[in-house]
């Protein structure tokens, strides 16, 4: 009787996900919420605490009261700066994105320290009220040069290119710039795509709503450059729900379709945050290591406090690698590993003492954290942003 049992499960579970799910169509969240304690209610207790629970409930349904939100989430902090405009806000029963025009807010992570004008602003597209994207409302050509993130479409002028979960933009319009043929933009969020349409029509790539994994997966092509979005925040550990964010590309099974998916001279892009003490760097160094030996595949390149991890699908030509050396002075950003490379050689243009490198050798080496949990995950365990040993 248990596949019975396990049944039942299966079904009760389902009607209560339908429910959700049917009443965002016409409720907000916090009706929805009392709504099921509603359901439950009525299945639970003896009848005279069951209407008067009921009742207690309905009267909270049918008031005016909100779901407290913290005026630390980012649509609440937006709207306290005056010249900020909320433009749009597009809702379905799994998602929620808030269009802002930013005009102070400046876009351009990684944007070197020779850059003479002024980044452009920004849309601010807020999802699920907490997590948030710059996504620039101009993209002049000295802009593009500029960034961090131009040195891989620069040096290796990849033909093909897929975009990852990039939802701020700036990696398709410098794919376009350095003469890319064809742009992919893959991402899991429904209501992206309908920005794009009703703000940004010119946009040059193509937009597929799909899983990422899915996608590649079911991929007809290779392609010469991928850019991934890396799902962590930009603190040192994110606690609760934010370490249980997953696109299982970040996992060993991840890791190896990322490279079944490139061309033999392909690339493969990570954009990260960088943070002190480092964790994020090693752990994604760790998880790469999977798919074999990474010594004379690995470039890592920074500005302050943002980096580009670059792997390549095989060894780094001595050609390629000297330019990608005369990029990096020409617009002072600084190396963290390069093959072949010396200490000295690293972190001299931001005073960092050395702290990235020595954490990204270790990683390559296979040594333990003290405190946090590098282990690379896998698809039964695949929270990347899950940091902390839970002895600490």
């Amino acid at each position: 009787r248990f596949s019975r049992f396990y049944g039942f499960n299966l079904l009760g579970s389902a009607v209560g996900v339908g429910v959700g799910l049917g009443g965002l169509w016409f409720l907000q969240e916090s009706r929805v919420v009392l709504l099921l304690a509603l359901i439950g209610v009525l299945g639970k207790m003896r009848m005279v605490w069951r209407v008067a629970f009921l009742g207690f409930l309905l009267l909270i349904f049918f008031s005016p009261l909100r779901m407290y939100r913290s005026p630390y989430s980012p649509s609440l902090l937006l709207q306290e700066i005056p010249e900020n405009t909320l433009l749009k806000t597009y809702r379905n029963p799994v998602e929620t994105v808030e269009v802002f025009s930013t005009p102070s807010s400046r876009v351009g992570w990684g944007l070197s320290m020779r850059f003479a004008g002024v980044p452009p602003s920004s849309f601010t597209l807020v999802f699920d009220h907490h997590f948030f994207e710059t996504f620039p409302t101009a993209h002049p050509e000295p802009f593009l040069e500029a960034l961090l993130l131009a040195l891989p479409f620069r040096l290796i002028r990849p033909e093909r290119v897929l975009l990852l979960e990039g939802k701020g933009g700036l990696e398709g319009y410098l794919a376009r710039h350095f003469g890319a043929s064809t742009v992919e933009l893959v991402t899991s969020s429904f209501l992206f795509p309908a920005f794009l349409r009703d703000f940004v029509p010119d946009f040059p790539a193509q937009v597929v709503v799909a899983t990422p994994r899915r996608y590649l997966q079911k991929r007809k092509n290779t392609y010469d450059g991928i850019v991934v979005q890396v799902p962590v925040g930009r603190a040192s550990v994110f606690p609760g729900s934010f370490s249980l964010s997953e696109n299982f590309l970040f996992t060993r099974e991840g890791v190896e379709a990322l490279f079944m998916a490139l061309k033999e001279e392909g690339i493969l892009v990570f954009p990260i945050f960088l943070q002190n003490p480092p964790s994020l760097l090693p752990k994604l160094v760790k998880l790469l290591t999977t798919v074999g030996e990474l010594d004379s595949r690995l470039v890592v390149v920074k500005s302050l406090d943002y980096a580009l991890v670059l792997v390549r699908k095989k060894a780094w030509e001595a050609a390629t690698l000297a330019a990608l050396k005369e990029e990096v002075n020409r617009w002072h950003f600084d190396f963290i590993y390069f093959p072949g490379g010396r200490e000295e050689e690293f972190e001299v243009v931001f005073q960092t003492g050395k702290r990235y490198y020595r954490a990204l050798q270790e990683a390559l080496r296979g040594k333990e954290h003290p405190f946090f949990d590098l282990r690379p995950p896998w698809d039964h365990r695949p929270y990347f942003g899950n940091f902390f040993r839970f002895s600490q």
